[in-house]
């Protein structure tokens, strides 16, 4: 009987662990596109303070799940996320528009795909 126990604890856990990190790779989604949003408004005004300053938000928010994200995502496409990240920070110092939004438009379908990637699905569990 206690095997059932033990069986159903690790099951239990294994489900909540899992529904914490789709939490938090979600709000990283929603809070990172939120200001990517802003990043090409200003981007269009011509804002490089702004655009600094956005950047450096998505930069702590990015440090903020990073953990979460380091547990199942490749640490290959994190390294690609971080390299277009800084590469894109630098351009927008420089002030180099069309270098900028390139690695900025890079960073962003990265991660946008971080939840889709990381979604569980029915079909995953069979």
């Amino acid at each position: 009987m206690s095997r059932v126990y033990t069986v159903l604890c690790a099951f239990v856990l294994t489900i909540l662990f899992l529904w914490f990190h789709t939490t938090q790779i979600k709000g990283l989604y929603n809070e990172a596109n939120s200001i990517c949003d802003k990043i090409y408004q200003d981007f269009g005004d011509e804002n490089w303070e702004s655009i600094k300053n956005e950047m450096d938000n998505l930069d702590k928010r990015w440090n903020k799940s990073r953990f979460w994200t380091c547990l199942t995502v490749d640490t290959s496409q994190i390294e690609e996320i971080e390299i277009a990240m800084a590469q894109a920070k630098e351009f927008a110092k420089l002030k180099a528009d069309k270098e900028f939004i390139g690695e900025f438009a890079m960073m962003r379908l990265l991660l946008e795909h971080l939840p889709h990637q990381e979604s569980m699905e029915f079909e995953d569990l069979l």
